[in-house]
């Protein structure tokens, strides 16, 4: 399985990353147009005028491309990854790279945009240009450099208040989960953890909620919105394991009381790491968290 990890790329043009082996799996999405009809020899060309690769300034901008086709045809941008746990190599789908519409049908312009680059390199990719026969393909090589003054701090908030925008397990689950947030699916651990009809159950001593990773980024406070039912205390601590043993985040007895914010400002915090909301006693009803993370 590939590590759960979101690059600064995939928070700046409101999409999800998508694992994908390359430009061959095309398919048409939702509901195919009445008058759809297979080609049976397709044909795809993309009017380069001599570039070899498309270069972008570190703010981002928009560029538009002649597409010649006899068929529908796609666009993805492609990066290469490597499983850290199987080592098995394949391509990854990133959201910096985006165009207005996902199937195009026929010979046509398209209006690709680059979001700015807020990391703290360079960074490549490839605009896939794609059709469903695997061997009609065009890529295009990106790269896109960038600049110490775009990068700064991000923060987030996720309402744990409604399960239809998040729909996670409504029973104790030990599991990865996804939150979608500005077009984004941000990925969570659970640990005995639940959605309890109104908030997230941290369910017991032992149990944890895992943030978020964001390559580049380090986690430097995590807010905690305390259930509006929050009748009795609490006791949590954050944690850079989820058995709770190595503390960034002092524990903290929560107050008996409702509608509280509980607030951990993190110490020895890394780059591009996972860290535990952490419950050591009571269990925790947590109605929301905002994720403070620091370049």
């Amino acid at each position: 399985m590939k590590s759960k990890r979101l690059s600064i790329a995939a928070l700046l043009c409101g999409a999800a990353l998508l694992l994908t082996a390359g430009c061959e799996d095309f398919s048409y999405p939702g509901e195919r147009p009445g008058n759809y009809k297979p080609v049976a020899n397709k044909t795809l060309s993309v009017d380069l005028n001599g570039m070899d690769t498309l270069r972008v300034p570190p703010g981002g901008a928009d560029t538009t491309f002649n597409v010649h086709c006899n068929a529908y045809w796609s666009i993805k941008g492609l990066v290469p990854f490597v499983d850290e746990e199987t080592g098995e190599t394949g391509e990854e789908q990133i959201s910096w790279i985006s165009a207005p519409v996902n199937v195009f049908e026929g010979d046509g312009t398209i209006n690709i945009k680059v979001a700015p680059n807020m990391g703290k390199r360079a960074r490549t990719a490839d605009i896939c240009f794609y059709t469903a026969d695997p061997n009609v393909t065009q890529r295009v090589p990106v790269k896109q450099e960038f600049d110490p003054s775009l990068i700064k701090p991000i923060e987030l908030t996720f309402d744990f208040t409604d399960n239809t925008v998040m729909n996670w397990p409504t029973a104790n689950s030990t599991t990865e989960v996804t939150y979608p947030l500005n077009g984004v699916e941000y990925s969570f651990a659970l640990g005995a953890t639940r959605f309890g009809g109104k908030y997230l159950v941290i369910n017991s001593a032992g149990s944890y909620l895992g943030t978020p990773v964001i390559d580049d980024y380090k986690l430097t406070r995590l807010t905690v919105h305390v259930s509006s039912n929050n009748k009795a205390a609490r006791h949590g601590q954050v944690s850079s394991d989820p058995a709770g043993t190595q503390i960034v985040g002092d524990y903290q007895q929560w107050p008996a009381k409702p509608s509280i914010d509980v607030v951990y400002d993190l110490h020895d915090t890394k780059y591009g790491e996972r860290y535990y909301l952490y419950c050591v006693k009571g269990g925790l009803p947590v109605a929301g968290v905002t994720l403070k993370y620091e370049p």
